[in-house]
C-alpha cells in the first residue's frame, strides 16, 4: 500500500513540474545572444552608384559599417540640398545591415523630388545621411548626387495617344483594376499627369488624378487604377471613365477612349444597373447567370461568382487592350522576408563567447529540468508501493531541483558581477 505522504509529495512534485512547463512554453521560442565590451557601430563610408540621376531614375545607395552595427536598425535618409536655407528632407527609406555591417537601399527619383524646396532651373543636389536605432549620424554624409531633367525640354517630348487597358478576362466592374496607358516618344523617364474623369451630361466629375513615369525609351507610360465606386443616385446605366495625359497637372495633350463600366457591380452583378427593379435572373461576373428567388438581391448572390474581376494586374486574367496594342506585362508579386541573427557577438571577445555558451546552456537546462522532475513525480506517483521505483522517481526529483537551482543561482550571479563591474 503507498503511504498517504508519498502520495501527496508525489502530487506536489507534478503541479510544481507542472506549471514551471507553463512557464517555460510562455517563454519566446528565440534564442538571443549579446556581448558585453561590443564592438560600437561606425559608419565609416557612404556612396551612391552613380554621380548623376535623371528625374524617374532609381538609384542605389550603400552605408558601409563595422561588425558592431549588426542588430541595430538602419534608415537612409535622403536630403536636397538648399543653398542659403535648411536642406529640404526628400525621404527616409528603411533599411538593415548585412552580415558584414554594410546597409543597401534603392530609390526612384520623381518631378516632386526635383521640385522640393523651390524649382531650381539647374541641376538639383542630393545628399544622404543614416539613422541607426533611432538617432541620425552627425557629421557623415554621402558625396552629392546631381539631379537632372530629362534630356531635352517640353517640345522634345510629344505624347501620341492615351488608352484604357483592361487586365481581367471580361469587361471591368467597379473595384477592377485597370491600366492608363500613354504612348509618346522622346519621353524618357518622363512624368506625366493623369486625371480621370467620369462623363455626366451635367458637366463631368473629375475623380482623381495620377502621375506615371515614361520608360527609359521614353515611348510608354503606365499607371494603375482600382475602378471607385461612385455610388450613383439612380443607380442605373454604366459609368463612363476617359483619362487626359499631360505632361503637367491640367495639361490635355492627350485624350483617351471611354471605359463603360456597369453601376452597382461591385459584388459581381453585371445586370444590377436597371434602377430600382432588380433583374429576374442574375448576370454575373464570371458568366453564371442564376434565376432570382422571391426577396433573393442579385448583388449578394452574385458575390460567390465574381471571378477574377478584382485581381491585381499580374495576378491571372488576360484582358486585352480596350484601345489597341498590345498589353504590357503584369507587375510580378514578390514576398520579402527576412531571417534575424541572434548569434551577435564578436568571436574575438572572450567574454562574448563564455555570454553566449551561458545562455545557450540556460534556455536548454531549464526545459530538461522541468521534464525530469515531471518525470521524476510521475514515477513517484506510479510506484505502487514499491520502494525502489519511489526512491528512483525521488533521486530524479531532487537531481532536477538541483539542476535547476544551480541554473538560476548561476544566472544570477552573473547579473551581480556584470551590475558590479558596471558592465552593459
Amino acid at each position: 500500500m503507498v503511504n498517504p505522504e508519498r502520495k501527496i509529495i508525489s502530487l506536489i512534485a507534478l503541479i510544481i513540474g507542472a506549471l514551471l512547463f507553463n512557464w517555460a512554453i510562455r517563454q519566446p521560442v528565440r534564442i538571443t545572444f549579446s556581448t558585453s565590451g561590443a564592438v560600437e557601430c561606425t559608419i565609416n563610408a557612404l556612396n551612391w552608384d552613380k554621380n548623376q540621376a535623371v528625374i524617374g531614375e532609381t538609384v542605389a545607395m550603400q552605408a558601409v559599417g563595422t561588425s558592431g552595427c549588426l542588430g541595430k536598425s538602419l534608415s537612409l535618409k535622403i536630403y536636397e540640398e538648399d543653398r542659403g536655407a535648411t536642406d529640404d528632407v526628400i525621404v527616409i527609406i528603411p533599411s538593415s545591415f548585412t552580415g558584414n555591417g554594410t546597409g543597401f537601399a534603392r530609390y526612384q527619383f520623381s518631378q516632386a523630388d526635383y521640385e522640393q524646396g523651390g524649382n531650381e532651373s539647374g541641376d538639383e543636389i542630393m545628399y544622404f545621411t543614416t539613422i541607426v536605432d533611432g538617432q541620425e549620424i552627425s557629421g557623415k554624409e554621402s558625396a552629392s548626387l546631381h539631379l537632372i531633367r530629362p534630356t531635352g525640354g517640353s517640345e522634345d517630348c510629344q505624347i501620341s495617344r492615351a488608352r484604357w487597358n483592361t487586365t481581367t478576362r471580361n469587361a471591368p466592374i467597379v473595384g477592377s483594376y485597370v491600366q492608363l496607358l500613354v504612348d509618346g516618344s522622346g519621353c524618357a523617364n518622363r512624368p506625366v499627369s493623369l486625371t480621370i474623369w467620369e462623363e455626366d451630361n451635367l458637366g463631368n466629375d473629375r475623380i482623381v488624378d495620377l502621375t506615371a513615369n515614361f520608360n527609359a525609351d521614353g515611348k510608354q507610360a503606365v499607371a494603375t487604377w482600382q475602378i471607385a465606386d461612385l455610388e450613383a443616385g439612380d443607380g442605373y446605366g454604366s459609368f463612363e471613365f476617359f483619362f487626359r495625359a499631360g505632361l503637367k497637372v491640367g495639361e490635355n495633350l492627350a485624350e483617351s477612349n471611354k471605359l463603360l463600366v456597369p453601376i452597382n457591380s461591385a459584388t459581381g452583378c453585371v445586370n444590377c444597373n436597371t434602377g430600382a427593379i432588380q433583374p429576374s435572373v442574375c448576370q454575373c461576373y464570371d458568366g453564371t447567370n442564376i434565376e432570382r428567388g422571391f426577396n433573393q438581391d442579385c448583388k449578394a448572390i452574385c458575390q460567390a461568382y465574381i471571378g477574377d474581376a478584382h485581381n491585381p494586374p499580374g495576378n491571372g486574367g488576360g484582358g486585352g487592350d480596350s484601345g489597341g496594342g498590345s498589353q504590357p506585362g503584369g507587375q510580378p508579386i514578390s514576398f520579402n522576408f527576412k531571417l534575424k541573427n541572434y548569434l551577435i557577438g564578436d568571436p574575438k571577445d572572450i567574454g562574448g563567447v563564455a555570454n553566449i555558451i551561458g545562455r545557450f546552456i540556460f534556455n536548454l537546462g531549464i526545459p530538461l529540468a522541468v521534464i525530469v522532475i515531471i518525470y521524476g513525480g510521475l514515477r513517484m506517483l506510479t510506484s505502487g508501493g514499491s520502494p525502489n521505483q519511489y526512491k528512483k522517481g525521488l533521486e530524479a526529483l531532487k537531481w532536477a531541483t538541483i539542476g535547476l537551482a544551480v541554473l538560476l543561482i548561476g544566472k544570477g550571479f552573473v547579473s551581480l558581477v556584470q551590475s558590479i563591474l558596471s558592465i552593459k
